[in-house]
Formats: structure tokens, sequence, C-alpha cells
């Protein structure tokens, strides 16, 4: 049974109050916050958010809401901000923390995400706040996803750096940021550093060699540079005899060595996430012969693997020259693959302990491309939770995805031009699927609306832990009015799922 939503808390009420005050002056927000209890502060914090989100980028955010936001949201005892979600793209957002952020004086992680970071009139606004944040001696953790624009000058990079010198600083994320030989020697004199992020920095292979031997407690660092990770050149140079603590490797295309030959000097390496583009580099024997080779190694347990472009019918032949890696794979992108169909993805299918599949733009055939079809697995996908499917959808491809796959937490699938029937959803009436915590679908109904939304009530009421269903705008043949009784069948029995 679908669960309920709880009954409105008193805190929750005088929340809302609050906010609703707040908003009508400017002036009141200080003195109001004043009368909010600390441990109340980041909840209101969120329903302001929720607010923020409905004005447009092209409408002006109003002082009272930024000013309520930021006081929130930001504090003396703030131990994390995340400038993550859409509301700080807004330049008044970003022009209010960077001076709210001086009363923080506990901060520990500090994240901006690219949707923040990529526009070149926040750049200045962001790395004001960076330099006040690295400043402090509480700090440990600080990932600016993409930093070309906001560490654009090597002298703005080395100052960061050597404002760190006095923290113990753990985790430091900051791909595209310039540096020069300054930046590198102040890099190293962070000797607390366990993660390391430095792609797309211009770096030579010395200085990552460098880093190895002088950032001694590293169990992360990723340096790609166009289609190579320079680490893997960095750690074949070093002696055999030196012991790195890398736990997790990048690797930006097949490597082009035995990984077995770098086992002595990588003993804790447990993480391996690959990339291949088959435009790039093709197919051959020698790409085969490493991929085969990462299930050889004893320390490694997990491989994360990122393919685009490539056929699936030689997966199948692939598939098992890999025996010992396939155990280890956990995660699967597939990007613009060709020849789709549940035979090609069955050996993928076999794969014991996959938890994530993503297939992106794919060239879905069907049945009259094989002289004689294949028997599949009985038991597809036995330990898949996440499923990110967009592109054509078939009706066979339909069914070995989602019959019986039991364990999955997330389903996305935008196929806004394929039609399908109705009678497919019944999968996940006929074996509930008690994890399912988020099933967002884009399609075309082939026949009845009128049906389709009767089969999502019911997934609805057999999922005990769903939480979001959507995007109802893609439902294609579907009524609105339809759609809208679900959601008031939703209200009317209390239900704590949101629809959108």
């Amino acid at each position: 049974m679908a669960r309920r939503k709880q009954s409105p808390t008193l805190r929750g009420l005088c929340i809302k109050a609050v906010e609703k005050l707040a908003l009508r002056s400017a002036e009141m927000t200080t003195e109001l916050l004043k009368l909010v209890p600390a441990n109340c502060l980041d909840l209101l914090g969120l329903e302001v958010q929720r607010s923020m989100a409905t004005f447009s980028r092209n409408t002006s955010m109003p002082s009272s809401l930024t000013n309520l936001f930021i006081e929130s949201s930001v504090n003396s005892w703030s131990k994390e901000i995340n400038l993550t979600e859409d509301v700080y793209t807004d330049i008044s957002v970003l022009t209010s923390l960077q001076l709210r952020i001086r009363i923080c004086e506990k901060l520990e992680v500090f994240r901006a995400s690219r949707n923040v970071t990529s526009q070149s009139d926040r750049a200045n606004n962001i790395l004001q706040i960076l330099k006040h944040v690295s400043n402090l001696q509480s700090i440990r953790s600080i990932h600016i996803e993409d930093a070309h624009l906001v560490l654009s000058d090597s002298e703005d990079s080395l100052e960061v750096l050597e404002l760190l010198q006095k923290s113990s600083i753990r985790e430091l994320r900051i791909p595209g940021a310039v540096l020069n030989d300054q930046s590198i020697e102040a890099l190293l004199r962070l000797k607390q550093l366990r993660c390391l992020n430095l792609d797309n920095s211009k770096t030579s292979t010395l200085q990552v060699v460098q880093i190895l031997s002088g950032l001694t407690r590293l169990v992360d660092l990723s340096v790609i540079w166009g289609r190579t990770n320079r680490v893997l050149p960095a750690v074949s140079s070093l002696p055999s005899s030196i012991k790195l603590n890398i736990n997790t490797l990048l690797l930006r295309q097949p490597p082009g060595l035995q990984l077995e030959e770098l086992q002595s000097r990588l003993p804790a390496l447990h993480h391996v996430h690959l990339v291949w583009n088959v435009h790039e580099v093709g197919y051959s024997t020698k790409i085969d012969e490493s991929l085969a080779s990462l299930g050889n190694i004893p320390s490694i347990k997990q491989i994360s693997v990122e393919i685009s472009t490539i056929n699936l019918l030689y997966v199948i032949q692939l598939m098992p020259k890999l025996s010992s890696t396939a155990i280890k794979i956990t995660s699967l992108e597939l990007t613009e693959v060709e020849f789709l169909h549940p035979a090609s993805l069955d050996p993928i299918a076999t794969l014991p302990n996959l938890k994530s599949l993503s297939i992106i733009n794919p060239g879905v055939i069907g049945d009259d491309m094989f002289f004689e079809l294949p028997e599949l697995t009985d038991n597809p996908f036995p330990s898949l939770q996440t499923i990110v499917y967009e592109g054509e959808m078939s009706s066979v491809l339909f069914t070995f995805l989602f019959e019986k796959t039991y364990q999955l937490e997330s389903i996305q699938v935008r196929s806004p031009t394929s039609v399908l029937e109705p009678e497919l959803f019944n999968y996940f009436i006929v074996e509930p699927r008690k994890k399912l915590e988020s099933f967002k679908i884009e399609l075309v109904v082939e026949s009845s609306g009128e049906l389709f939304i009767s089969i999502l009530e019911q997934i609805i009421l057999l999922s005990p832990n769903l939480r979001t269903l959507g995007n109802v705008n893609g439902f294609g043949n579907v009524s609105p009015v339809k759609i809208e009784e679900l959601k008031r069948i939703v209200r009317e029995q209390n239900l704590d799922v949101e629809i959108y």
C-alpha cells in the first residue's frame, strides 16, 4: 500500500507563517528570523527555496525573498553549503551569499555545480566566496564542478591554494582550473589531501608524478587531459617498489597496457571507471584483452563503464571473454549504441551485480534482423536498481527491461515518440516493485489513455515506497482531464506521492 502523507506539524505551520510575514517586507526579515529556533532554519530555507523556484529567469526576484533565503540557509554554525540548485544562478542571490558567508566560521563543505559556475557573469561572485571559504581552518571539502571560469587566472588559483595552507583540506575538486608551477608547489603542501580532481587543467606527467609522490594520502586522483588520464602513465613511471594508496581510477579510454602490470604499485585499487568511445578508438584485440585484465586484479571490486557508438552485436561475442570482469561491473552507460534488441542486450542482462543502467539514443532493431532468435535469460538484470532510457522504445524491449526487474528503485524513460500499449505497465501490478521510489516516463499511449491512468493508479497504490510520478506532460494520447483525476485521487487518499 502506498504511504500516506503525515499531518502537518505545528513547526511546519509556524514556518509557513514566518515565511509569509517576512515576504511582505525585506526589513522584517532579520527581526522575524530571531524568533525562529535554530533547528528550524533549514526547514524554513527549503520552504523559501520552493517559493523562489516559481520565479522565472526573466522575472526579478523580490529582495525580501532573497534575504529570507540567504539568512535562513547560511548561519554561523553552517557546516555545508551547496550551490547546486537553480536558485543560485540568480546574481542577487550570489551577491547576498557573498556578504552573508562571512559569518560562517565552522564551514566544512563547499560545492558549486556546473549550472551555477558555467556563466562568466557569476564567476567573480563565486571566486570571492571561494577565497573566503579557503581561508577557513574548518574547511574539509571543496568541489567546483567546472572551475575554468572561476579559476581562469593562475594567480587566483595560487591565492586559493595558499589560503588553504592553514586548513586540513581532504577533498579538492577544481577541474579546469588554470595552474602554473607555483600553484603545483602550493598544492604539494596540502599534505592532508585524499581526493584531488584536476581534469582539464593543463598539467604535465612529471607534475602528476610529483603529486603522487608528494601527496601520499591520496586515494582518488583524476587528471584527465583529452582522451587520457595522466595518472596512469605517471603511475607506470614510478619504481615498482612504490606503493600508492589510490583506490579509484578513471580511464578515459581502454588502457594500452595491462593493468595487472601496475597492481604492485596500486595495491588499494578497488574501483575503476572506464570510458570507451568506439568512434574514437575503435575495436581491437588489444582492447578486449585490457578489458579482460581488469577482472584479474583481485583488489578491484567495482567497475563502472561508459560505452558509446558500439555495435551491440559485437558485445554478444565480447562478453564471454570478460567473465572475470563481468561479475565486477556495477554501472553501465550505453550512448548512441547500434542494434539494440533484447537478444543483443541479453549478455548485459546477465551481469549479476549491475545496479545502474543507462541507455541513451540507441538504434533499435526488430526481430527481422535475426535469422533465428536466441533463447534469452530467465532472470534478466537480477540486481538492477536504477534505469535511465532515452530514445526509441519497442514493446519487446520494454518487456525485456521491466517485466522481471524486481529490485528497481528509480525508473526514467523518455520515449516521447514511441507508441506503447498501456497493458505493458501491468508488469508493475502483477509483481509490485516494493523498492520503487521514482517513476518518470514519457511516451505515447497506443489506445486507451483512460486504461493507462487506471493502471498508474494501481501502480501507485501497490508501490509502498513510491514518492514521485512523472512526467505527466509527456503522456501522449492521454486526456489532461484524466491526469487531473489521478492527481485528485492521490490528494483525496492523502498519498505521499508527488505527481508532476
